[in-house]
């Protein structure tokens, strides 16, 4: 995870807007990794605007492929949900 959270960190651009206003908080963006380890369904549970839901949703499919979930053997489609914390003036 902490690979991923630096990955969103170096590759996460703050709109004009959101810098203007200053606009910090946190995402709770929902997706699904399936069974080939590719992020699907993305979806923002609770955003800040400013086009920042978008380009949080842009940086996350940009990431590399995830490892499965497995059950008994067997890889499965997995769901998460996670914050991305942003801070006003980065």
């Amino acid at each position: 995870m902490q690979d991923f959270y630096s990955f969103i960190g170096k590759n996460f651009k703050y709109t004009r807007e959101s810098l203007n206003n200053k606009i910090q908080g946190k995402i709770f963006i929902k997706f699904v990794v399936n069974k080939d380890g590719q992020i699907v369904e993305p979806k923002i549970l609770k955003g800040l605007g400013y086009g920042l839901d978008e380009e949080a949703i842009r940086v996350l499919l940009r990431y590399g492929d995830w490892i499965p979930g497995e059950q008994r053997g067997i890889k499965v489609r997995c769901s998460f949900s996670l914050p991305l914390s942003l801070q006003a003036g980065r």
